[in-house]
């Protein structure tokens, strides 16, 4: 029943039947099955958000990151909300928090680099670019963004 409930839930999010999708992640929730739990309020925050909710989006993800402080997931989302809505500071501190829990996550170090850059902390920004550059990646120099 709960699994049922939660594809009903993705279903109506792809459909853009967001309110719907909300009320039904919800129920999910209520119903508090461990791990699809975590899951769920991912799935909650994400529908928040493509309802122009980005406040309780946040509020959906710090309630999963008291539940599972170390969600990197989490931790991303909430970042990338949060530079969306140009909150410099506490985006650049959420994707730090997902740097420690992954010191690989290269989206997480572009992330820092985006914020320090809105933050005017160029030396810093410096710092992180040149921490990306050298590290052993993919990703081409030339697409790394230049102060």
């Amino acid at each position: 029943k709960v699994e049922a409930l939660l594809y009903k839930a993705i279903a109506l999010m792809d459909s853009n039947k967001l309110k719907e999708a909300i009320e039904t992640f919800l129920q999910v929730i209520k119903k508090n099955c461990g791990e699809r739990t975590r899951s769920t309020y991912l799935l909650l925050a994400i529908a928040y958000k493509k309802n122009n909710q980005p406040e309780i989006a946040i509020r959906t993800l710090d309630e999963l990151l008291k539940r599972s402080k170390n969600n990197l997931k989490a931790l991303m989302y909430k970042g990338k909300i949060l530079s969306e809505m140009k909150n410099w500071q506490e985006a650049k501190d959420m994707f730090e928090l997902a740097a420690k829990l992954d010191p690989n996550n290269i989206g997480a170090y572009l992330a820092i680099f985006d914020c320090e850059y809105h933050l005017k902390n160029y030396k810093a920004a410096d710092e992180v670019y040149n921490k990306i550059a050298k590290s052993n990646t993919n990703i081409p120099i030339k697409s790394i963004p230049t102060i």
